[in-house]
């Protein structure tokens, strides 16, 4: 827990903007450490890390940052800085995940998931809530193995609970039709810090849930790891 405390206080130092490159950054004050996260993460556009933002730069921010769901304005602040430092570590622990073939990889130390095969990235990372025990004595820790992606569908109903999930895959304690434990569109907002996690499944945002479940086929695989220390939000 210390170790892990530690790194995370070298990844936030890394990120950290002096106050003369804060006040000078024509994109935000955090806009040297968001575009510098976004040269690793291609999806939405090109940036650097300079203080100098221009046109295509600011269009790609906003469309991360709408795909995360946060105010998509284009201006690097503390809610943009806090993701980037957040999905940063999709890269940073990327070795964690052994992958010889393609597999979502499901980070639950860090909440981070994405595919790779190999040391390469395919797609991701993606913000998620892994499973924890609630108040109430339901739910529990998403369980930890290699597993394949058995049930995939668009829209299906909990086995447990009821409620309606989008871009189902399910993975663990599977049956003929349905698992017990699968990726799926979150059913609560995800970043609200007073949801403690979900009741043992992964969940992401609908952006990332839709992209993952175009992303794989039944057979792929799943491979949970880590141990959840905490919620993350921004």
């Amino acid at each position: 827990m210390k170790l892990f405390a530690a790194l995370l206080l070298v990844v936030g130092m890394l990120f950290v903007a002096t106050p003369a490159e804060a006040a000078k950054c024509s994109g935000g004050q955090y806009q040297r450490q968001v575009g510098s996260y976004l040269m690793k993460d291609r999806r939405f556009g090109t940036t650097n890390n300079d203080c100098v933002q221009t046109a295509g730069e600011k269009a790609a921010i906003k469309k991360w940052q709408a795909y995360n769901a946060i105010t998509a304005d284009g201006v690097a602040g503390p809610r943009s800085y806090k993701l980037a430092v957040w999905l940063s570590e999709a890269f940073t622990y990327a070795g964690s995940c052994s992958a010889s073939s393609k597999t979502v990889c499901v980070d639950l130390t860090h909440q981070v998931a994405f595919i790779k095969q190999g040391t390469r990235f395919l797609n991701g990372p993606w913000p998620i809530r892994s499973g924890a025990r609630w108040s109430d004595g339901t739910g529990g820790p998403t369980p930890v193995g290699l597993y394949k992606v058995t049930h995939k569908k668009q829209k299906t109903k909990s086995i447990d609970f009821g409620a309606y999930m989008y871009y189902w895959q399910g993975f663990q304690g599977c049956g003929p039709t349905n698992c017990s434990v699968g990726l799926h569109q979150a059913t609560t907002p995800m970043y609200d810090p007073s949801v403690p996690g979900s009741h043992g499944c992964v969940n992401l945002l609908p952006t990332g849930a839709r992209d993952l479940w175009n992303s794989t086929t039944v057979g792929t695989y799943v491979r949970t790891y880590g141990t959840k220390t905490g919620r993350k939000y921004v």
